[in-house]
């Protein structure tokens, strides 16, 4: 079982970002919140895109309620 990180570190292009992360595994989902990110993922990188889903299912509900809102939501693969 690998290992989990959590910090807070200063990401190129980011800032200061909070990090729950397996770094081994890929893919990521990036939170934008009140202007931070938190980025996160689960070993299995089928619940992490399964979580990815749910997120965007709840946003896109959410943007229809209210037009004016606005939640980023982004995945990237680890390099």
């Amino acid at each position: 079982m690998e290992k989990l990180s959590v910090h807070v570190y200063e990401v190129e292009g980011l800032g200061t970002c909070r990090l729950f992360v397996h770094s081994e595994k890929s893919p990521f989902i990036y939170l934008l919140v009140d202007g931070k990110y938190t980025i996160i993922n689960f070993e299995d990188s089928a619940k992490t895109m399964a979580i990815y889903e749910e997120l965007k299912k709840a946003i896109k509900k959410k943007q229809a309620q209210s037009p004016w809102v606005s939640i980023p939501l982004y995945k990237a693969e680890a390099k």
